[in-house]
């Protein structure tokens, strides 16, 4: 297995726009279970590549594992994810990153995401995410467009 470290505040890396996976080869497999180890390692419930040091669009999450100490692994692998459509309507809650160490704030995130990715066989896929999932989602797709959620305080 690939042995990834965050990045953190103050690595330009996390201000990038990343670039598109163009073809999903092993490389980019390896890199996302990495990120999948690393985000259960640490606690978090999603992980984007330049969180890693790796400025490619891949994003993968988890919200289902922190809530049951039986809860299933079923991580999404997302390569090229961008939201195809948005509600209008926020909803408020609490943020943190693990790469903003110490950080949380109130941040609005839409209440539902439709999101255009590629799965890890490089099959395209539209899903809909509700809840923790969409904003986690969108959490992460921030990360590959350089946007932190410390940019979206009041």
């Amino acid at each position: 297995m690939v042995k990834l470290a965050l990045r953190f505040e103050g690595d330009p890396v996390l201000r990038q726009i990343c670039k598109s996976v163009e073809k999903i080869e092993k490389r980019h497999l390896k890199l996302a279970n990495g990120m999948v180890e690393l985000m259960y390692e640490k606690g978090g419930i999603g992980l984007a590549a330049p969180q890693v040091g790796v400025s490619e669009r891949i994003v993968v999450f988890d919200t289902e594992w922190i809530k049951s100490d039986d809860a299933e692994f079923k991580p999404y692998l997302l390569f090229n994810p961008e939201i195809d459509t948005i509600s209008s309507e926020l909803v408020s809650d609490r943020e943190g990153c693990l790469s903003l160490p110490g950080h949380e704030g109130m941040v609005d995130r839409a209440l539902w995401v439709a999101v255009k990715y590629k799965n890890h066989a490089g099959k395209e896929q539209i899903k809909r995410f509700e809840g923790l999932d969409a904003r986690c989602v969108q959490h992460e797709i921030d990360h590959l467009d350089g946007i932190l959620f410390l940019d979206h305080l009041k």
